[in-house]
């Protein structure tokens, strides 16, 4: 559950009443949250606010050894964020295999090595981006619909399909469509993870679990790497080749329904449907049976004190659009903020470092080797996104550098300088990690209104994969034979400069 009490002074006071009051002002107990189903009182509100307080207040330790309910309820949407990262992982090592090249691609007299025609990179890669962007830009509709949970749900019963078509895929039109299929289901899961942990978890547990599900999606590409590694060698492209890899994808979003059906929905959601009695069940499952019944009554009535703000501005000024996003100060710097983090992330060069070991097999490196040095140091960004966030001003531009010596490194033709360019680019994505990767999944929980929640992370995500789509439509034409290195850099070490990490 999001800190709601920067809602209350800043969106209701300054935006409708156009005045500031005094932070001791009494609380405002609206018509509309007389007119619920169960209205709270103020004395249940007023610990309600207070209980905010501590929750901010709480040490790391201390909120964790309170809040771990909310981190287990929020299980089922880290193992979808899992498989998404396992899909993106899989893939980069997927276009390294023999028996996919020799399947989809052919042998390139240019660099005299089994490659990919750039076209068809693209549009697997770019179409994927793209339909990721629509199934967050339709996850608005989604969520306020059918919350978070069964929302989720969808998602995971929409990618099963798409893992199927990638996995019998016998042309290249059959692998697209199946991998629009599993973008459309990504674009869904974080907008609704990120969607249940701001409205279902509190205080340092709510950053901790924004962080866990771009952790987990980090893990889910290690996974994706080294399963693709092991089958590396398989030559033909029977069931124990590249389709061994993508059948092996069917488990997380497997185990994601299956969560899902034992864990509650956002409170939040419940109360917008007028179901009290519903949300305060999954308030104690949320914090624990053993949470006395006014606690519960009290987070309640800060949830029910919300919504009734919400409704109050929607009689106002009618449901929420796109276009409320832009109409006050105060929404429209938050819709910069949410969409320019994201925009950050995929300037930084993440588009080109996803494509690492493809790229080191057309660069010359041998697969084996490359393959090893990706494995072994992409724990680095994983373990990255736990680092306390000071550390952000000190390494964060130096991606930069690091894209810029990867660029130098093109012209070198030993063997050497081709296993710096793959070490440097493991270090470069794990600077990448750090600066932007952990905080965006933080901000996107934190910076939204609850009015607005949904559209905002919806609106940011869909900007950051339209981005996306963008710059992997540009890459493969960029890494493929006879390109050279520093043309592949230099257009993200100039963004790089641009940017503020």
């Amino acid at each position: 559950m999001a800190d709601l009490t920067y809602d209350l002074k800043n969106d209701v006071e300054n935006v409708e009443e156009g005045v500031d009051k005094p932070h001791d002002t009494a609380i405002p107990y609206p018509r509309t949250l007389r007119d619920m189903p169960d209205p709270p009182s103020p004395e249940a509100l007023a610990l309600g606010f207070e209980l905010q307080k501590q929750d901010t207040a709480h040490g790391f330790f201390k909120a964790m050894g309170l809040g771990w309910r909310m981190l287990l309820m929020s299980l089922p949407y880290m193992i979808s964020s899992l498989g998404g990262g396992y899909d993106s992982g899989s893939s980069g090592m997927i276009q390294s295999m023999p028996s996919f090249l020799l399947m989809f691609g052919g042998f390139d007299t240019v660099s005299e090595t089994l490659a990919l025609p750039s076209n068809w990179v693209a549009l697997w890669q770019a179409l994927s981006c793209l339909s990721t962007a629509i199934g967050a830009l339709s996850c608005t509709t989604l969520l306020e619909k059918l919350g978070p949970r069964r929302t989720n749900l969808i998602a995971s019963l929409i990618v099963l399909p798409g893992i199927a078509l990638c996995a019998c895929a016998t042309s290249r039109v059959m692998l697209l469509f199946g991998k629009i299929f599993i973008g459309l289901s990504l674009g869904i899961f974080v907008a609704s993870s990120s969607n249940f942990v701001a409205e279902s978890a509190v205080g340092p547990v709510r950053a901790f679990c924004s962080v866990s599900i771009g952790m987990f999606f980090l893990v889910g590409v290690m996974l994706g790497l080294a399963t693709g590694f092991g089958l590396i060698g398989v030559i033909d492209s029977g069931w124990g080749s590249w389709r061994l890899v993508y059948l092996i994808s069917f488990i997380m979003p497997t185990l994601s329904l299956a969560g899902l059906l034992f864990v509650p929905t956002s409170p939040v959601y419940l109360v917008k449907l007028n179901q009290p009695h519903a949300a305060l069940k999954s308030l104690k499952k949320l914090h624990g049976s053993n949470t006395s019944a006014d606690i519960l009554r009290a987070r309640l009535a800060v949830i029910q004190h919300t919504v009734a703000l919400e409704a109050e501005q929607k009689r106002q000024k009618g449901s929420p659009s796109f276009r409320d996003l832009w109409s006050n100060p105060v929404d429209r710097r938050r819709t910069i903020t949410n969409a320019g983090i994201w925009l950050a992330y995929q300037a930084s060069g993440a588009v080109f470092l996803a494509n690492g070991l493809y790229f080191l097999l057309i660069f010359g490196v041998d697969v084996v080797t490359g393959g090893q040095i990706i494995i072994a140091m992409f724990t680095l960004p994983i373990l990255l996104n736990l680092v306390l966030p000071y550390v952000l001003d000190r390494l964060g531009r130096r991606a930069t550098a690091l894209m810029l010596t990867l660029g130098c490194l093109g012209f070198g033709k030993s063997q050497g300088a081709k296993l710096a360019v793959a070490v440097l680019m493991q270090l470069g994505n794990g600077t990448i990690q750090l600066s932007t990767g952990a905080p965006v999944y933080a901000l996107n929980a934190e910076i939204s209104s609850m009015r607005l929640r949904a559209l905002s992370q919806s609106f940011g995500l869909s900007m950051g994969y339209l981005a996306q789509f963008a710059l992997t439509m540009a890459v493969p034409y960029i890494y493929q034979a006879p390109g050279r290195l520093l043309a592949k850099t230099a257009l993200y070490a100039k963004i790089l400069a641009l940017t503020p990490q």
